[in-house]
C-alpha cells in the first residue's frame, strides 16, 4: 500500500511539473497563442532525470484527457486555457507581497547516494531555489509542500532539513538576493533583448525577414525567462526591466500570430 501511495504522489507531482514547464511559455502573456507549443523532446529534457519517459507519457496522456493539455498535428504539446489558468493561479500566489520569510534547505547526502543528491539539486533548481552554499539552497517562495512530496518520493526526508524564517545580516534582502542569483546578468540580458527588438523595428525589412527576426527574439526571451528566478519585486534590482520585457514580449507574440496566419 505504501508503494502504491508513493506512486500516486509521484504521478501527481509529475503532472504539476509538466504544467509548470509548459507555463514558462504562457505565464508572461495573456493567452496561450499558436506558437506556445513545446516539442515533446524539449518537454522531456526540461524535466531532467527525475522521471522515466514512460511516466511522462502517462502523465501527459492523463492531462490531455482532462483537457489541460492539447497536441497539434505534429504531436507538439501546449497548455489549454484551462491548464494555463490552473498554473497562473499558483503563480499569482507567488507574486503576492513577499512575506519576508526565507525557506532554506540543508542536506547531507552521502557519496553512495550521489545520484539522489544530484537529483535533489536538479529539483531545487526547477523549484526556483538558489544555491547559497554547497549543501544549502534557499527561496523566498512558500513551496515546501512541493519539496516535501519530492523528498518523500525519493526517500530523502531524513537527510534534508527545511528551515523557514527571517534573515539577519548587514546586507539588505535585495542585495542578498543578488548574491544568490545572477540578477544583474539576467537584467542585462533583458536590456539587450529590449534594445535589440527596438533596433530591429527601425530597420527596413520584408515581412519574411521581420518574422524570422521575431522568431529569433522569441527564442531569446524564452532562454532568459528560463534563467529568471521570478523573484518578488522586493528582491529584484531597482532598475529591473524584466516586466518591461514581458510587456514587449506580449506585443511580439501578437506580431508572430498575425504574421503566421
Amino acid at each position: 500500500m505504501g508503494a502504491m501511495n508513493r506512486k500516486k504522489r509521484e504521478f501527481s507531482t509529475l503532472q504539476n511539473r509538466i504544467l509548470s514547464v509548459l507555463l514558462v511559455l504562457a505565464d508572461a502573456v495573456d493567452t496561450v497563442g499558436d506558437f506556445t507549443y513545446h516539442s515533446y523532446p524539449y518537454l522531456y529534457g526540461s524535466l531532467g532525470r527525475s522521471y522515466r519517459k514512460k511516466s511522462v507519457d502517462a502523465a501527459v496522456g492523463d492531462l490531455t484527457g482532462r483537457g489541460l493539455l492539447e497536441r497539434n498535428e505534429r504531436g507538439e504539446i501546449r497548455l489549454t486555457p484551462a491548464g494555463a489558468g490552473i498554473k497562473k493561479r499558483l503563480r499569482q500566489e507567488r507574486q503576492k507581497n513577499w512575506d519576508g520569510q526565507w525557506r532554506v534547505v540543508f542536506f547531507d547526502i552521502p557519496e553512495d547516494l550521489r545520484e539522489a543528491r544530484d537529483g535533489l539539486r536538479a529539483e531545487l533548481k526547477k523549484l526556483g531555489f538558489g544555491r547559497w552554499q554547497k549543501s544549502a539552497w534557499l527561496t523566498p517562495f512558500d513551496i515546501t509542500r512541493e519539496l516535501n512530496l519530492y523528498l518523500e518520493e525519493q526517500n530523502l526526508s531524513d537527510l534534508v532539513q527545511i528551515v523557514v524564517g527571517g534573515r539577519f545580516g548587514r546586507l539588505s534582502d535585495r542585495n542578498f538576493a543578488a548574491v544568490i542569483w545572477p540578477l544583474d546578468k539576467i537584467n542585462k540580458r533583458y536590456q539587450h533583448f529590449l534594445a535589440g527588438w527596438v533596433s530591429e523595428l527601425k530597420k527596413e525589412s520584408t515581412a519574411e525577414e521581420r518574422l524570422e527576426a521575431a522568431t529569433s527574439f522569441q527564442n531569446q526571451y524564452f532562454d532568459i525567462l528560463a534563467a529568471d528566478p521570478q523573484l518578488p519585486a522586493e528582491l529584484r534590482p531597482l532598475d529591473w526591466v524584466g516586466d518591461k520585457a514581458a510587456r514587449l514580449f506580449g506585443k511580439l507574440k501578437s506580431f508572430l500570430i498575425v504574421s503566421k496566419r
